[in-house]
């Protein structure tokens, strides 16, 4: 997991709030990602990421597309569509809203037709755009129902690999999945990608920063490739997931770092003959993943959200700072699974260094006091709303 500084406990509101209103409101709910399926068990997967490999294969997949099941992270939409190669899947995961709404601004053909399984984080006015395709949720980085498995990792890359072993790959190809920078220009992503730049290689930075700082790693085709110090995790994430789930053959495309697991191989070698029913293939997907996502909250849902609306009773009732910390630790050790207490924790682990480092411990607590009513607010306001439904 990240650490409270990159993935703060801020990120866990956004994902209560837009999780159960996105429940309420869609057609398709939130699936189980818990167990294991076999959905995809007899079928080539090629995974796409937003690598500059993409861009240098781009002719290469309009002329495989349908040899494979081909799932894409929302950020290659664009790139895809200079030849118009529509994807089986697509992966988004991001809950920000102006780059988000970006790699949609394509037209609607590239998408419309596609399965779209999305985290509860998206943002509202990128649901509006694609709320009538046929898109499914999944629980990120906490579970609004228990059992029903949620996402983490570092970047879509990893986490997407995550999410296609739980639904059954056999058989797995990676491209754009390059978790490197392009070792001749530096450049970063494909073109089209908002955040595409050149990363000057031979430049010296004497600060630790994870999104500029470049370090060497294992290259797939090439002995080392240069890579930022925050993909280093995401390297480490993916091949964590393929060495737990060494069933799966995994044959990296990409000309970017290793994965353990993995096995190199350039395009020019890879001959597949066989082309994929997808109309068949997404017929029978959609109906797997309905037969496995939430339609309805049942009693033991509704059971844990009283829970909780018990739980943020009581936490309102603290009056101050140092009242609420000690009130707190009590509650946390009677409901240690509450996501309201874990959520709180997580905030503590985050605010309480800088708290301990104020001398003036009534201004501390003033401050700490300004922000719990900020937070409790927030959550009353969430569970306000969901009262209302059930």
């Amino acid at each position: 997991q990240s650490s409270q500084m990159r993935y703060p406990f801020s990120e866990y509101i956004i994902s209560l709030k837009r999780g159960y209103n996105y429940f309420f409101k869609s057609k398709n709910k939130i699936i189980n990602l818990s167990k294991k399926y076999n959905f995809l068990e007899n079928k080539k997967v090629l995974f796409l990421g937003a690598g500059v490999s993409l861009a240098k294969n781009l002719e290469w997949l309009y002329l495989n597309q349908e040899n494979f099941i081909i799932v894409a992270t929302s950020a290659v939409l664009k790139h895809l569509q200079i030849l118009e190669i529509i994807p089986d899947l697509i992966i988004l995961l991001d809950g920000q809203k102006d780059c988000m709404v970006e790699q949609f601004d394509v037209k609607e053909f590239m998408y419309q037709n596609s399965i779209i399984l999305a985290s509860i984080k998206i943002d509202e006015d990128l649901y509006e755009k694609i709320q009538n395709t046929n898109i499914f949720f999944m629980q990120n980085s906490l579970e609004l129902f228990k059992d029903f498995g949620f996402l983490s990792g570092v970047t879509v890359g990893d986490i997407g690999v995550d999410i296609l072993s739980k639904l059954g790959i056999k058989e797995l190809y990676l491209l754009g999945v390059d978790a490197s920078l392009d070792s001749k220009n530096g450049k970063t992503h494909v073109g089209t990608h908002k955040s595409s730049k050149k990363i000057d290689l031979n430049k010296k930075n004497d600060e630790i920063d994870f999104q500029k700082n470049i370090v060497y790693v294992k290259g797939n085709l090439q002995e080392k490739v240069p890579t930022f110090l925050e993909y280093t995790d995401m390297i480490e994430n993916l091949s964590h997931t393929l060495l737990l789930n060494k069933q799966i053959k995994v044959y990296n495309l990409s000309d970017g770092a290793f994965f353990q697991n993995s096995t190199p191989l350039k395009t020019s070698n890879l001959k597949i003959n066989e082309t994929i029913n997808k109309n068949l293939f997404k017929e029978e997907l959609i109906f797997n993943l309905k037969n496995i996502s939430k339609q309805n909250l049942n009693s033991l849902d509704i059971n844990e959200i009283q829970k909780e609306q018990k739980i943020l009773k009581k936490l309102s009732s603290f009056s101050n700072g140092k009242d609420f910390l000690k009130n707190f630790k009590t509650l946390q050790k009677n409901f240690p699974f509450s996501i309201i207490i874990n959520i709180l924790d997580k905030y503590f682990k985050l605010i309480l260094p800088y708290y301990t480092f104020l001398e003036d411990k009534q201004i501390a607590n003033k401050i700490l006091s300004s922000q719990l009513n900020k937070i409790l607010n927030d959550f009353n306001t969430i569970y306000d709303k969901i009262s209302i439904k059930i």
